[in-house]
């Protein structure tokens, strides 16, 4: 129906009446706002589970190193977690994730204790002065 002179005309709710730029502009900064919070927070929540997950397995490996072998791949890697094990028992080393073999600590320690192990050792850690002065010594 046609608008009467000095009538309003308004746009029913849902309909594809030209949207303001500016409320949609604003709309948009606030999706992109909860969206970036809803991230954070979760990234939060899984970092404090993986801390939680992670002291579980350096109290169990303090306890017994050959636990190290039921740790996951990702704690298997972690250098603090192996030197626990070692330092329990030495033989957890043999369950300690390729990417434990990078880690200068990791390759030290047991090269310090078994110049043998330098073999294992992974990318520039054969060629470190450090490493292969504990394996001259360790011999």
């Amino acid at each position: 129906p046609p608008v009467a002179s000095g009538e309003a005309k308004q746009e029913r709710p849902g309909s594809q009446g030209a949207a303001d730029p500016a409320v949609e502009l604003e709309n948009a900064k606030l999706r992109i706002r909860f969206l970036e919070e809803a991230r954070a927070e979760a990234e939060h929540q899984r970092r404090e589970k993986d801390g939680q997950e992670r002291q579980k397995w350096l109290s169990d490996v303090h306890l017994d190193g050959l636990m190290l072998a039921r740790a996951p791949a990702k704690l298997r890697a972690d250098p603090e977690v192996v030197l626990a094990a070692m330092r329990e028992n030495f033989a957890a080393l043999d369950f300690a994730a390729p990417e434990a073999w990078a880690e200068k600590k990791v390759v030290l320690a047991a090269v310090q204790r078994d110049g043998l192990y330098l073999e294992r050792a992974k990318g520039k850690m054969r060629g470190d002065r450090d490493v292969v002065r504990a394996e001259s010594w360790a011999e």
